[in-house]
């Protein structure tokens, strides 16, 4: 998704420069509203105030493009950082007395019984991660129900695009599609990262199984 919006902003840049009156930018032939990375409407003087108006547009795009790559930075970083917590306590659990002495007590004093201890501090860590996981939860829950209507919004938009550009060529569809394939793209990493968290949730579970 980045990336596509990295190469949307990029486009009209890359046309201008392929221009061979590029030096020569007022007497261009390409339009001004095409050297921007989206359409704009700021009355007849346009043209007059062109610079500040592409160096606002492109400020802009980069602007929302860092913070989306800020907000899905935290949130890779934040359901990796569970997971890891999660596999760390699976670990420990699953080896819990297997490094002991033949010599098995079957009344052990629990303030002096290194497996309990283990096991205590296990269940603590838990408990803290699960909670870790709901702060998560609760943090981006509304932002993909937003996320996710805006793509279903953006979509819809794109699918239109596509219809009345059709009997155009190829140059105006690629740009639709584009975009629609990388808002899936985007939705299908963002739910795979929430999925990673499901299954590495059950891991200290599942290592008690040994038992």
């Amino acid at each position: 998704m980045h990336t596509t919006a990295f190469l949307f902003v990029l486009k009209p840049i890359v046309l201008t420069i392929m221009s061979n009156e590029i030096f020569n930018a007022t007497k261009s032939t390409i339009p001004f509203a095409s050297r921007l990375p989206f359409h704009v409407e700021y009355g007849h003087r346009f043209n007059q105030h062109f610079y500040p108006i592409a160096v606002h547009c492109y400020v802009a795009a980069f602007a929302h493009s860092f913070a989306t790559i800020a907000v899905d930075g935290l949130f890779y970083t934040l359901i990796q950082h569970a997971c890891g917590m999660f596999s760390i306590i699976g670990n420990v659990l699953e080896n819990i007395g297997k490094n002991n002495e033949n010599d098995f007590d079957m009344k052990p004093d629990k303030i002096k019984d290194d497996n309990y201890v283990t096991a205590l501090h296990c269940l603590r860590r838990h408990l803290l991660v699960l909670k870790f996981a709901e702060h998560i939860e609760s943090l981006f829950t509304e932002i993909f129900f937003l996320i996710l209507n805006l793509n279903m919004i953006g979509g819809s938009l794109a699918g239109m695009q596509v219809l009345m550009n059709l009997d155009k060529g190829a140059n105006d569809i690629a740009g639709p599609v584009t975009i629609y394939v990388a808002q899936i793209l985007h939705l299908f990493l963002q739910y795979w990262q929430a999925q990673f968290l499901l299954d590495y949730s059950i891991l200290p579970y599942e290592s008690m199984q040994v038992y």
